[in-house]
């Protein structure tokens, strides 16, 4: 297994009305299926997870998605053969398969598709490929949210090296406001917060952009804020 986005012109928000999806997710690695499953909800899709190989097939016959991202490296069968499996089962209706993994080698990437999947996609995910996937495979479409205003010039600086964050907390963030999730944001701020004086005062002024959607700035802050 092994194992996030440039955004589109002006942020994909989710999928145009009358699109639907329904997208496969196999990986023996619960948070690659979950950065994978995060990126597809949040524009509007269903998505079915799977584990292995063997949960794949059942899932594809169950579900029937339009698209499965299905990792290559895997403990029970490896991806090629359970891209192998789809194929042979469902032939001619195959849903498009896009290989993942964390191996960005040109002779995996052609192995994979010689082995007749669709696409391959290099881990860390980003979300601007995985939209490019199913605009490209399936045809759909999204809506874009208008690009950000500049933002005004704060009424009060404030000094964002003098927090360290944790290692783990820095992550969750960054990925948080890429995703653009206010819940885990809101979270993360509470544990800044309590990082002492600094962290409060820096949890404060992300809340301000939080609280305008001003996602692109809290990246851009959260990017330069020292980790321990």
């Amino acid at each position: 297994a092994g194992g996030g986005h440039a955004e589109a012109a002006g942020g994909i928000l989710r999928l145009s009305p009358g699109q639907q999806v329904r997208a496969l997710v196999v990986d023996d690695i619960a948070e690659n299926r979950h950065v994978l499953a995060t990126m597809l909800t949040m524009v509007g899709c269903e998505v079915v997870l799977a584990e292995n190989g063997r949960q794949a097939l059942e899932a594809a016959r169950v579900s029937r998605p339009g698209i499965i991202f299905l990792d290559m490296r895997m403990p029970d069968a490896d991806g090629l053969e359970t891209a192998r499996r789809l194929m042979e089962t469902f032939g001619a209706a195959t849903p498009k398969i896009v290989a993942t993994s964390a191996s960005a080698l040109s002779h995996e990437r052609d192995q994979c598709l010689l082995a007749g999947c669709d696409d391959f996609v290099a881990k860390p995910f980003r979300a601007e490929r995985i939209h490019g996937c199913l605009h490209q495979w399936l045809g759909v479409e999204f809506d874009h949210s208008p690009p950000p205003a500049e933002p005004e010039p704060a009424t009060g600086t404030i000094d964002l090296l003098q927090l360290a964050l944790p290692e783990d907390l820095a992550d969750r963030l960054a990925m948080a406001a890429e995703l653009h999730s206010a819940t885990v944001l809101k979270n993360c701020l509470s544990e800044v917060e309590k990082l002492g004086p600094a962290g409060a005062r820096v949890a404060a002024h992300l809340r301000t952009f939080l609280a305008s959607y001003d996602m692109k700035t809290i990246q851009r802050l959260v990017a330069q804020i020292p980790v321990a």
